[in-house]
């Protein structure tokens, strides 16, 4: 049974997330701001052509808005890495620390754990110093964490697909759980050797997020993802065919990868993981403010001053 006001709380926590107001909102849709109050006050629910506009501009597929599922938001959550010598690897046109950076941005976290002892640690606070500039913070993480909810990337990894910010906000919208996102990959000869698979399995990303679930962050991967595996409240969220992940262990995967987000960035005009435009599309930081932090990143400043 839909739940008009489930619905409304959703498009609610979704539109302040992305920084629109009422009116904001209404403008991006063609409907009148009376029609936004009347969704989030539960009073009536939009249509169908309306929810798949609403869907696009507020990045959460139609099933989350009308069963409600956005209200995860509403929970603080928080995102851990674990840097190491790969962060400073270029993949393209960028370092992959961007790439990293831009996963959490996604997933709409705003701060961020890691240990400042590591030295690729400190590569990133160069880069981005305490994270103002992207609207967010990090943190140290030998200082131990507050928040019970957390997203962790275990592993410097490459992943890329259509809808992923639909998939993390699936695996976070589970109650007391412990969520890891899966690819699709063919089982058998890969596509390299020219063979069809006709058969698929799932695959583990090195993406986890705990929901009410004490973590230990001092626990080296290795045992935490067996610790993970073996509790109950463990849960396998498999993303569609289509995506690519790699964790970019061998120089033909590095190749590989290049030419992935070449192609992509030519043919379709837009670029892979630019922190600075994911956090204004986020809300986290103003337009202003992102052409100007933009001018000390070569790689991002024309691409940058070319959005409208």
């Amino acid at each position: 049974m839909i739940d008009n006001r489930r619905i409304g709380r959703a498009i609610r926590t979704l539109r302040e997330k992305a920084g629109y107001t009422q009116r904001g909102l209404a403008e991006k849709l063609y409907v009148s701001d009376m029609a936004v109050s009347k969704w989030e006050t539960g009073k009536s629910i939009p249509d169908v052509s309306t929810l798949k506009k609403m869907a696009v501009v507020l990045d959460m597929d139609i099933d989350g808005l009308l069963d409600g599922t956005a209200s995860w938001l509403d929970d603080k959550w928080a995102g851990m890495m674990l840097p190491d010598s790969r962060m400073n690897m270029i993949l393209y046109d960028k370092p992959l620390i961007d790439y990293m950076i831009s996963y959490f941005l996604l997933a709409g976290i705003r701060k961020i754990y890691f240990c400042t002892e590591n030295m690729e640690s400190n590569c990133i606070r160069q880069r981005y110093r305490n994270g103002e500039s992207l609207g967010i913070q990090f943190s140290d993480l030998s200082n131990g964490v507050s928040e019970e909810n957390f997203m962790l990337i275990a592993n410097p990894v490459f992943v890329y697909g259509v809808d992923l910010t639909r998939f993390m906000q699936r695996a976070m919208s589970h109650p007391d759980s412990i969520v890891n996102l899966q690819t699709v990959v063919g089982k058998g000869k890969s596509a390299r050797d020219s063979q069809t698979c006709s058969t698929y399995e799932y695959c583990a990303t090195p993406f986890y997020f705990f929901r009410n679930v004490e973590l230990d962050p001092k626990l080296p991967f290795s045992e935490l993802q067996d610790a993970v595996r073996k509790d109950e409240r463990f849960l396998e969220e498999p993303m569609d065919k289509g995506f690519i992940c790699s964790e970019l262990q061998t120089s033909r995967e590095l190749e590989d990868v290049n030419a992935v987000v070449r192609s992509i960035q030519n043919l379709c005009g837009y670029m892979i993981c630019c922190p600075f435009e994911i956090a204004w599309r986020r809300g986290m930081i103003g337009f202003e403010k992102m052409k100007q932090e933009s001018l000390s990143f070569p790689e991002y400043k024309d691409y940058i001053h070319s959005l409208r």
